[in-house]
């Protein structure tokens, strides 16, 4: 999961776990607030994210991280691994979005918290200069 977690930063995106404790109402309010447009699913959470796929427009892909036979209508996490050439890093900096954590907390809504980039992203920040 945490490969997946950088992966998203190197690439631009921005990473907003969901809750498979949550009702599909819940996490339908978490997409909906971060816009997300790839939902990652396993075992424990395909059924609720083919309905969230088919609930939210905006939601274009399923991708299966599990260890089960890809579901029908999925892409699989290791096969698009396989068949993409690695891309440039996006070079997430300062105030660049990198994660929404939300939680149910005691609203009638579940809250999103974000938070930029941070350090951990930067590889060569924490190196002397004449390393780096």
């Amino acid at each position: 999961m945490s490969k997946t977690v950088l992966r998203r930063a190197w690439a631009g995106g921005a990473f907003a776990p969901l809750n498979i404790r949550w009702s599909v109402a819940e996490n339908a309010y978490a997409l909906t607030d971060s816009k997300s447009s790839v939902l990652f699913v396993d075992e424990s959470f395909i059924d609720q994210g083919a309905r969230l796929e088919r609930q939210l427009p905006w939601v274009k892909t399923l991708v299966y991280m599990g260890d089960a036979e890809v579901p029908e209508g999925c892409s699989a996490y290791e096969d698009l691994i396989a068949t993409h050439e690695p891309m440039a890093d996006a070079n997430r900096r300062g105030e660049d979005l990198w994660v929404i954590f939300y939680t149910g907390g005691h609203h009638s809504a579940p809250q999103g918290c974000d938070d930029v980039a941070p350090r951990t992203l930067h590889r060569d920040d924490h190196l002397p200069r004449d390393v780096a």
